[in-house]
């Protein structure tokens, strides 16, 4: 695999790793044709938008390139009527698009700057000529720099997030998704996927609606750019015993020149017209900064009409020192518009037939985008849709807010409520399949594939179907691959029987209702090598032809990607394995078994030998010769005396005997369950060999190379994007260096102001304390000579310049200001010091009392620490003392606190030193000395009472024994746990 297709099979890769690789912060960009919006979800925090320097809620889609500097947003669309050659916006509507597209030639009548098709590179160029210099930048690369902005903004809003899902029109086809990925790609952001504008709109709205039964929403989106419907279906979703909600596309339909900015072009027109009625000196439209400036006007126009019915338009010299006033109505613009009126319904039909659906079938609708506030547009809504309007969403953010929940919904650094999504792609694709040259499979060229492209009938010049059996015959196949409105999620696999390596275009089918005018339906081609050599390997070993299987997935972009290719064919072989069989041991025959059989024979002998069969007297002969055989041997005698009388009388022999026979079937029977109940019958184990064929394959894993060889409109080459990472980097490099410039030239000027004002006539007597009249005259005429020099010499230096020149004013002011400050820190925190020590002298007389176990040693240590500390301070105090208020000090406030440091550290230490535990009397020892006490006490009275002292009562003795238990347990633990000394707190 060639180093561009590892580089796109990275890319596809990392894309489709959405929900492993997510971080704890997602945001959700919609890229739209004007504006762009992003959005924000974080842990512990709601779906919020984030908003830009000028902390506003949407950055517009434009870049300006000035002297070498670039603004975004704002910046650059306030310089677009100015300077309309360098600043470029639109920016997404020239991603992966032909110049010949029909989409390009509408917008390049709006004053872009000059476009050029580089066919070397495969895509379009923006021609730039700033400060005399000509350069060109790709869309791509332009987009890319707005990505990165987006990015910028996380940062300035307290969050850095590199992760995001970025949404797109439903009508972008492969070819704007891969470059808007090259884009993501050169950018400081990655792109976990791309969601539909619609889709993203439809899960937003799914947040809090669950619907408990199927429920069709209508979203019709009129942005800036174009006009989308989608119609979705809503319903509920079982996940662990719990109701969530889902939603499914239906269909999809689109207007790509219907939008707000298409209105902007017709009020703009409106105006053109008005003002060379006025003029009368030729076309104000052959004048690119004039119609700058009228289209930025008719987008005034369209807003305020939205709500007035006129409005009053002043431009002054709008062109040829001509001031040009004139008042528009509503009418006027509906008149000039009507074109695009009429078109407003059209997309709501053509979404229905997509999906199946009538508008009998539609619940609710629901309106987004900006266009949608035109008054108009809305009466023409109302009139064709059998229902309200609904507006739950709003209709700017909710794609962007939609964008981030979606990076929400797929991550598990998230708990949300989850929401089932399931999306179309549109577009029909097919797949052409054909045997790779034999003299290269890298061979490129666009005469070499152009026969793929043939539909054939299933038949090959030579061989059998599928391909098998081919051997120079030249292999060709067309089959669908995905099918219009077929699940976004839905994997395809493509087996053929084959012995060559092979080439596989994906392109977009013929028969292709929905696809956008000016497409080009190839997508992407494949060389898929490796099957001839594992088909050498399988036919000399007799295994046959193999199968090749070609897997197919969308990525997360949403482009149709081959995900994987392998060879296999089928092996049978004999394996030999060996198994534990269970077999019984039979016992040997007992004497009462013997007869019980014995029995058995004799009665089958004498039924016999009543039909004249001489068999039955064999076999009673040999019953009877056996050990224990009375009964058999009888049955042999019957049969022969039945035998004797006749033939009638034989009839009545068989009888018997059949009786007999059963009467020893039972004797036998009972005798067999006897003697299983006393031997049961041995068991064991035996190991047997045995064989059988089993069935597997033998896979190959094949190369696989993507390639845009055979595409007029490729993405960037991984060299092309190499070059567009270095040329970005030196502009971000140059931006930042812009930037800190910037910063450091804005501090030295507020610190020239900030000085002079402080050191001036009316600078504070706290200052004139510590500073003499020519110090502060000192201050003041160097903040004055280095502002000369900033508004003259160096007004365009280096960062580091600005900083060097802030030392030299900061090294005498700074003094000045610290002395100041100084002059009432040092004594505050002296006075301090003072009260701690004392404090710590009354606690340490105190311990020769409250906490006797700190010795006196210990005490002595703290108190010389003390006494250190309190001559360093008098010592100070008398240097400081000794100066002028204008001299540096002898020590700073800040100093005062490490030399108390020891004293805390000893103090902390000693305070915290524990008291020796007393130790408890063992219970045996109490009990002896409570014992001794009580005979101690009773002696007298055991004495003259005699017998009855001594034979005091059992309960009596008892109560006693108890009380005086109680009383020592409460003395023991009172001296195993002293009361607990009080703590000075300092």
């Amino acid at each position: 695999m060639t180093m561009a297709g590892k580089a796109r099979t990275a890319l596809a890769g990392a894309l489709l790793c959405l929900v492993s690789l997510a971080s704890a912060n997602v945001i959700g960009v919609d890229l739209g044709t004007d504006f762009m919006k992003v959005a924000l979800v974080a842990p512990r925090r709601p779906l919020e938008i984030v908003t830009n320097t000028a902390s506003k809620r949407k950055t517009a889609m434009a870049i300006n390139f000035d002297r070498g500097e670039r603004s975004f947003g704002g910046d650059a669309l306030v310089m677009l009527a100015r300077k309309p050659a360098q600043t470029f916006t639109k920016l997404t509507a020239l991603l992966g698009r032909h110049e010949d597209h029909p989409d390009i030639k509408a917008l390049e009548s709006t004053g872009l700057p000059p476009l050029s098709w580089n066919a070397t590179r495969g895509g379009l160029e923006l021609r730039l000529k700033d400060r005399g210099q000509e350069s060109t930048y790709m869309p791509e690369e332009l987009t890319a720099m707005m990505l990165s902005h987006a990015h910028e903004m996380t940062h300035m809003f307290g969050y850095n997030v590199p992760d995001a899902v970025i949404t797109v029109p439903s009508y972008w086809t492969a070819h704007e998704r891969l470059a808007l990925a090259d884009a993501v790609e050169l950018s400081a952001l990655n792109a976990l996927s791309f969601i539909d504008e619609n889709t993203a709109a439809a899960l937003q709205y799914a947040i809090d609606r669950p619907k408990d039964k199927p429920h069709n929403v209508l979203f019709y989106n009129m942005g800036a750019g174009s006009t989308q419907v989608s119609v979705v279906t809503y319903g509920p979703k079982m996940v662990k015993d719990s109701n969530v909600g889902q939603f499914t596309l239906r269909g999809k339909a689109w207007d790509t020149s219907l939008g707000g900015h298409w209105f902007d072009l017709a009020l703009t027109d409106l105006l053109a017209t008005q003002f060379n009625l006025k003029w009368g000196g030729g076309d104000v439209r052959d004048h690119p900064r004039a119609m700058a400036r009228l289209r930025s006007q008719a987008a005034k126009v369209k807003q305020v009409l939205s709500a007035n019915m006129e409005i009053p338009v002043t431009v002054e010299q709008l062109h040829a020192d001509i001031d040009f006033n004139t008042l528009v109505t509503r009418a006027q613009f509906e008149v000039a518009a009507a074109d695009l009126f009429d078109r407003v319904t059209a997309p709501i039909d053509a979404a229905l037939a997509a999906a199946n659906l009538t508008l009998a079938d539609v619940h609710e609708v629901e309106i987004v985008g900006g266009g949608v506030r035109v008054p108009r547009v809305q009466e023409l809504l109302s009139a064709h849709l059998p229902l309200p309007l609904s507006v739950h969403l709003n209709g700017d953010e909710a794609f962007a807010l939609g964008a981030a929940f979606a990076g929400a919904n797929a991550s598990r650094a998230f708990h949300v409520r989850q929401v089932g999504m399931s999306d179309i792609t549109p577009f029909a694709v097919d797949l052409h399949l054909a045997d790779a040259p034999r003299a290269t499979a890298a061979t490129a060229g666009g005469n070499v594939f152009s026969n793929m492209l043939h539909k054939l009938d299933g038949k090959e010049k030579e061989g059998g179907e599928d391909g098998e059996g081919v051997g120079e015959a030249e292999f060709k196949r067309s089959v669908p691959l995905y099918a219009v409105n077929a699940p976004v999620s839905a994997r395809k696999a493509i087996t053929i029987k084959h012995t060559r390596d092979l080439r596989a275009n994906v392109t977009y089918a013929d028969a292709n209702p929905y696809l956008p005018a000016g497409t080009q339906t190839m997508i992407a081609s494949f060389n898929i090598t490796g099957v001839e050599k594992f088909a050498a390997e399988t036919l000399a070993d007799g295994l046959g032809v193999p199968k090749v299987t070609l897997r197919f997935a969308m990525d997360a972009t949403g482009v149709p990607t081959l995900v994987e290719a392998f060879a296999e064919v089928p092996v049978q072989k004999e394996v030999t394995y060996e198994e534990v069989v269970e077999v019984e041991d039979e016992p040997a025959p007992a004497a009462n078994d013997t007869a019980a059989d014995a029995a058995a024979v004799d009665g089958d002998a004498a039924a016999a030998k009543a039909e004249g069969g001489e068999e039955v007297e064999a076999a009673a002969a040999v019953a009877g010769d056996k050990e224990g055989g009375e009964d058999a041997a009888a049955a042999a005698e019957g049969a022969k005396e039945g035998d004797a009388e006749g033939d009638k009388e034989g009839e009545g022999a068989g009888k018997k005997g059949d009786a007999k026979k059963k009467k020893g079937d039972k004797k036998a029977d009972k005798k067999g369950d006897k003697k299983k109940k006393e031997k049961p019958k041995k068991k064991k184990t035996k190991t047997v060999t045995r064989t059988k064929m089993v069935t597997s394959s033998r896979r190959r894993a094949l190369e696989v190379e993507r390639h845009f060889s055979y595409s007029e409109l490729r993405p960037m080459t991984a060299e092309e994007k190499a070059a567009a990472k270095t040329r970005l980097g030196a502009l971000a490099a140059a931006d930042a260096a812009r930037h800190a410039k910037a910063a450091a030239k804005n501090d030295l000027e507020a610190y020239i102001l900030m000085v002079r004002n402080a050191a001036g006539e009316d600078a504070k007597k706290e200052l004139k304390a510590v500073t003499t009249e020519e110090q502060r005259e000192e201050l003041v005429t160097l903040a004055n000579q280095l502002e000369e020099w900033l508004y003259d010499d160096g007004w365009d230096e280096e960062a580091s310049v600005y900083k060097a020149k802030k030392l030299e004013l900061s090294a005498p002011a700074e003094a000045a200001f610290h002395r100041m400050k100084e002059a009432t820190a040092r004594p505050a925190e002296v006075k301090r010091a003072r009260l701690f020590i004392g404090k710590v002298r009354e606690t340490c007389e105190g311990w020769k009392t409250k906490k006797p176990h700190i010795t006196d040693e210990e005490r002595q240590d703290l108190l010389e620490k003390l006494d250190k500390v309190d001559k360093w301070l008098v010592d100070k105090e008398d240097a400081q003392a000794a100066l002028a208020p204008h001299a540096p000090p002898a020590f700073a406030s800040k100093d005062v606190e490490p030399q108390l440091k020891t004293v805390q550290a000893l103090l902390q230490r000693l305070n915290k030193k524990p008291a020796p535990k007393v130790e408890k009397p063992a219970q045996n020892e109490t009990a002896t000395a409570a014992a001794a006490d009580s005979e101690s006490a009773d002696g007298g009275e055991k004495a003259e009472g005699g017998e009855d002292a001594a034979t005091a009562p059992a309960e009596e003795g008892e109560a006693a024994e108890g009380a005086g238990g109680q009383e020592r347990d409460a003395a023991a633990e009172g001296a195993e746990k002293p009361a607990e000394e009080p703590r000075d707190e300092l």
